[in-house]
C-alpha cells in the first residue's frame, strides 16, 4: 500500500469525525457528498495494485472514483465558501489536500494501467 493511499484513508477516518462531530449542522447535500468522499476513499485505498495490474477495467472504475471523489470535494468546498459567517479556510484548506491526494492516487492508476 502506498503513502497516498494510507494518506487517502486518514483524510477519510478525519472525515467520519466531521460528520460524526457537526451531525446535526450538517445540511442533507454536505452529508450526501461527505458519504460519497468517504466511500470513494475507502474504496479506492482497499483495492490491490495487483488487481489493477491485471485488470484494465478495475483501473478504470478506479481512476473514476478518483474523479468523482475529487468532485464532491470540490462541492463541499464550494458549500464550505457559502456559509453565513465566512469561509471556513481550515476545512477548505483541509479538503483542498484531500483532494490533492486523490489526484495523486488517481494519477499512480492512470500510470499503471497505460502500461
Amino acid at each position: 500500500m502506498s503513502i497516498a493511499r494510507i494518506v487517502l484513508l486518514v483524510f477519510a477516518f478525519i472525515n467520519v469525525l466531521g460528520l460524526v462531530w457537526f451531525f446535526e449542522d450538517v445540511s442533507g447535500s454536505t452529508f450526501i457528498y461527505g458519504i460519497t468522499t468517504i466511500s470513494c476513499a475507502l474504496i479506492v485505498a482497499f483495492v490491490p495494485g495487483s488487481a489493477i495490474d491485471s485488470s484494465k477495467h478495475i483501473g478504470m472504475i478506479v481512476l473514476l472514483l478518483c474523479v468523482i471523489g475529487v468532485i464532491a470535494i470540490s462541492l463541499l468546498i464550494l458549500q464550505d465558501y457559502q456559509r453565513k459567517y465566512g469561509a471556513d479556510t481550515g476545512a477548505i484548506f483541509m479538503r483542498v489536500l484531500f483532494a490533492s491526494v486523490f489526484v495523486s492516487v488517481g494519477l499512480e492508476i492512470r500510470r499503471r494501467i497505460s502500461k
